[in-house]
């Protein structure tokens, strides 16, 4: 009986030690089987793509219709403060200011000089001028024009109708009596003078003293 007993036992230790190993092999199949799916898809992505890029570059220069992205530059609205500024002076086939980043040293310290005080700066270039608009205070926006030399030319300020002088809104009610009350720039020259730019027509302005005489000055 023990020998018996010894031989059932050995059979099912080697059974269980043959169904440990049988099961291990299906275990590393499915494992294989997993693997190469995974592999498979991976290659059929690869050559969708790689024949994507050979297709695009194949239409290339042959005529045939294809996208491209163009980047645009970023415009934004001209605020009104420079609308009025510069309304009707523009030289023919020129689109108004530039945004400038390299004024010259000198026109950058002159206007530091003159305007210790001004925030949110914004300069630009204008008909071979640079100009700076800026905040001063309470008294609103603020355009200063300089040469390429530094040399100060004005400052402009966009102001209401009814804080003209008499003398200019007498003058411009006598000669335009259709004008349409609307603001107006004040142009405080380098040298002294204030004008006043009044426009009375669509791109068609004078500028006219203090006393509502007219003169002659460069936009």
């Amino acid at each position: 009986m023990n020998e018996n007993t010894g031989i059932t036992y050995g059979f099912i230790i080697r059974y269980d030690i043959g169904t440990l190993f049988v099961l291990s092999i299906q275990q590393n199949i499915l494992i294989m089987k997993k693997n190469l799916t995974i592999l498979f898809a991976f290659t059929l992505l690869c050559a969708f793509t790689f024949a994507q890029g050979n297709s695009g570059g194949k239409g290339k220069g042959k005529g045939k219709s294809h996208t491209v992205k163009v980047k645009k530059n970023k415009t934004t609205a001209a605020p009104k403060h420079d609308n009025t500024i510069w309304n009707g002076t523009e030289n023919a086939g020129t689109n108004g200011s530039k945004v400038s980043k390299n004024q010259p040293r000198k026109v950058t310290d002159n206007f530091n000089a003159d305007y210790p005080n001004a925030r949110n700066v914004v300069w630009t270039k204008y008909r071979g001028d640079w100009t700076a608009t800026f905040s001063n205070g309470l008294f609103g926006r603020h355009t200063a024009v300089y040469h390429a030399n530094g040399q100060r030319k004005d400052t402009r300020i966009v102001t209401p109708w009814n804080k003209v002088p008499v003398g200019v809104s007498e003058t411009t009610k006598k000669r335009f009596p259709l004008f349409k009350h609307r603001d107006i720039v004040k142009v405080e020259t380098a040298n002294g003078p204030v004008y006043y730019r009044v426009p009375y027509e669509e791109n068609k302005y004078i500028f006219l003293d203090n006393d509502g005489n007219e003169v002659t000055y460069d936009y």
